[in-house]
């Protein structure tokens, strides 16, 4: 579970709905690697990182 990631998403005012639409990926999809039933690949990762400026990999990937 990526507990900060799901925190930068509040912070941001923005559901995990609206994320996978920017990601271009399905919300179940999205959700389950947010829960950790499924990696994030490396391209994912980046493209999440340049959502959240600011944020490094490291700090939104931390497994919690």
């Amino acid at each position: 579970m990526y507990l900060n990631l799901k925190a930068e998403i509040s912070r941001k005012n923005m559901t995990v709905k609206a994320l996978a639409q920017l990601l271009g990926m399905r919300y179940c999809t999205l959700t389950g690697k947010i829960n950790g039933k499924a990696p994030f690949t490396i391209d994912e990762a980046f493209r999440i990182c340049e959502v959240f400026e600011g944020c490094t990999i490291e700090y939104l990937f931390k497994k919690e």
